[in-house]
């Protein structure tokens, strides 16, 4: 069963930095110009899931089921990173950047 530990990190811990994550993103959404909007949703649709699978987990625990959208979930925010970091404006640009260098903290799997 997945613990309340994740690689050194608490569930508290992860969940704060998705947290985090998911009020950056809204700010995003709000700035003028370019494709803010579209880049600023397409993360916060990522976060919401994330919530919800971590919800169906704490009702469930299947570990298994779990482990498994993990995994393709990760692969979905590296995509969606790649996808939108060439074209992100400087503040969005920023953010993505600090996503892709400190996902593994915020994306640990079980």
């Amino acid at each position: 069963m997945i613990e309340s530990v994740y690689n050194g990190y608490s569930v508290k811990a992860q969940q704060k930095c998705l947290a985090h994550l998911r009020q950056h993103f809204k700010k995003v959404v709000k700035l003028k110009g370019g494709n803010n909007q579209a880049l600023g949703q397409a993360f916060l649709d990522l976060i919401d899931e994330a919530f919800a699978q971590h919800k169906q987990w704490r009702q469930t625990y299947d570990d298994s089921t779990y482990r498994t959208w993990a995994i393709e979930f990760k692969l979905r925010v590296t995509l969606t990173l790649q996808q939108w970091l060439g074209g992100a404006g400087y503040e969005a640009g920023k953010l993505l950047k600090s996503l892709r260098d400190k996902a593994e903290q915020c994306l640990k799997l079980p």
